[in-house]
Formats: C-alpha cells, structure tokens, sequence
C-alpha cells in the first residue's frame, strides 16, 4: 500500500487493520509504502483508519484555508492498493465509500475526515478480484464493446481486421497472465 500524508499543525494519524490484527498504526509523513502479510480466511477485511483530526475544538482547527480555498490539510490520500501484487485502488470510489465519525459516507480515496474504510474481498484472492471487481466494473463492461468484430459482404474473406484484434487480446491476456495463475 502506498499512501501520502499531508501536514497541517501535524502530520495525519493513520491505521491499517486486517482481521483484527492491527499491521500499522503512526503518522503518515510525506509519502510512505507500507508493506504486510496478512493471514487469510473465507472472508477478510481490512480496514483504513485517519484519526485524531481536529475540527475547531478549542479552535484548533487542522485544515487552513485562504480566500475560501483549503491551502493545507492534515489528510491521508491513498495512492496504491494492492492484494496479491493486484492494485485495486481503482474500486475503492465505487466499492468502498469512507465512513466518516460524524456520520457521512463519501466516495473517496482522500481521507480528509476522521473515520475509516473497510475493504471486504474472499479467497482466493485473485478469483475474488477477477469475478467481484474486474467482471463488475463499469469501464471494463463498456469495453466489451470493443471485442465485437464486424464484416460485411465487401471485407468477407478479408481476415487483416480480426489478426489485428486477436493479436490486442492475445496482448491483454499476456499483459495480465498473472491473474489466471491457477496455482493460487
């Protein structure tokens, strides 16, 4: 995981929980990588938490702003996500909103409030993102679109269109090879 802390009165507190066992709790200063091997079950979950944010009490407010516009913040903006060598940084907007202690739920990767994440997934793990976050985005459903090849009577016997098509899939599937490891 890499993550990017961002200081205002101090640097941001953050922790990294995977069932139950807590893998990393401090300041985040500047950009940090944060590396661990957690022991799996059917079901995992790993939970981001920013904390001890302060918003105005005893006026001690840790984001500043000028002119209407936050110039520093004391936030935690996660920029890598991976399970098994897989970034799915990507899904947690749509997938796993952050739940804040006042009680907002906000899609982001930017934990700018006090309150935390909780990122749910199966085994085998990469199964779990090939079926419960590849095969349900969005953007990968609009792409299938692509995959359609189309002749008509002028082009029928003419096969230059399709090499070139199957030599692009041929090149994703190499590109992600790792996902299909059956070893795992």
């Amino acid at each position: 995981m890499e993550i990017l802390g961002t200081y205002c009165n101090a640097w941001p507190k953050f922790k990294i929980t995977g069932n139950n066992i807590t893998y990393f709790d401090q300041e985040v200063q500047q950009n940090l990588v944060v590396e661990f091997e957690m022991p799996l079950g059917d079901t995992n979950s790993l939970v981001l938490t920013h904390y001890d944010k302060n918003f105005g009490h005893n006026n001690h407010w840790d984001t500043r702003s000028e002119n209407g516009e936050i110039v520093a913040d004391r936030a935690v903006k996660l920029l890598k996500l991976e399970l098994d060598d897989v970034d799915i940084k990507k899904y947690i907007i749509r997938r796993w909103p952050f739940h804040t202690d006042d009680g907002q739920t906000i899609a982001t990767d930017f934990f700018g409030f006090n309150g935390s994440c909780t990122i749910n997934f199966g085994v085998p793990v990469y199964k779990w993102i090939i079926k419960n976050l590849v095969c349900n985005d969005p953007d990968t459903k609009s792409k299938k679109q692509d995959l359609i090849v189309e002749t008509s009577h002028s082009d029928l016997f003419n096969y230059e269109h399709d090499l070139v098509t199957l030599k692009e899939i041929e090149t994703l599937l190499d590109a992600n090879a790792h996902l299909f490891n059956k070893s795992s």
